[in-house]
């Protein structure tokens, strides 16, 4: 499916699932957060999946070692985790990036045509252009292209 083809929809009042698709027989999935900014998320195969044990002060945390994966994208992998439900997920486990750097900027128009919970948006992002959806299509798709090639 070409993501264009794909009807957005409201996930959350802080979210909306502005693609869906399918790149390199990977399904992929670019968020628009009520901060925001996007994230964009490539499955893994069962196999793929590197677990590691996470600690945040007291609290432990199994979740995907998303630094084990040399792959080149915008910031560098930032997710890796159990997809959220209510994104429609056909895999269990993604990695994924976000668009929430220093030099990235936030589309406050966006977050209000979306009708998303507005009040966290940063004005540390004020100076950088948002990622588009178009650019956040082409990071996945050669996240996807990436994580097939370290395959062979």
């Amino acid at each position: 499916m070409n993501y264009k083809d794909f009807t957005p929809f409201k996930a959350s009042e802080n979210v909306f699932i502005e693609a869906h698709f399918e790149h390199a027989n990977r399904d992929c999935i670019i968020i628009f957060s009520r901060a925001g900014y996007r994230c964009g998320y490539v499955s893994l195969k069962e196999k793929e999946a590197v677990m590691k044990d996470y600690t945040f002060g007291k609290r432990t945390h199994t979740g995907v070692d998303y630094d084990s994966y040399n792959v080149d994208c915008h910031g560098g992998l930032t997710f890796g985790e159990e997809m959220n439900k209510s994104y429609n997920p056909k895999q269990k486990y993604y990695v994924g990036f976000d668009c929430a750097h220093c030099y990235d900027g936030v589309d406050k128009f966006q977050v209000i045509e979306y009708g998303l919970k507005s009040d966290c948006i940063s004005d540390m992002f004020i100076n950088g252009a948002p990622m588009s959806l178009d650019e956040c299509v082409s990071e996945c798709e050669q996240i996807a292209e990436q994580l097939n090639n370290k395959e062979d």
